[in-house]
């Protein structure tokens, strides 16, 4: 898995453009203080060890948002 984290003092975000036939569309836009902002990517060998792999990124996930006290 490969992960990228930040945190982030305020963070806006608004849908694009729908890339996936099955979902439906959705126009959203949003905006959130202090957040940790999390891009991840699986790969074909962590469904092997799913388990550790989601432990470890719930693990980061929380050291990152307790630095910052979010």
């Amino acid at each position: 898995m490969k992960i990228l984290l930040f945190y982030a003092p305020s963070f806006w975000f608004k849908t694009y453009k729908k890339v996936l036939p099955d979902v439906p569309d959705q126009d959203a836009e949003s905006m959130t203080e202090s957040a940790v902002v999390v891009l991840y990517h699986a790969e074909a060998e962590d469904s092997d060890k799913k388990s550790g792999v989601i432990t470890k990124l719930v693990k980061n996930i929380k050291w990152l948002a307790g630095k910052f006290k979010t």
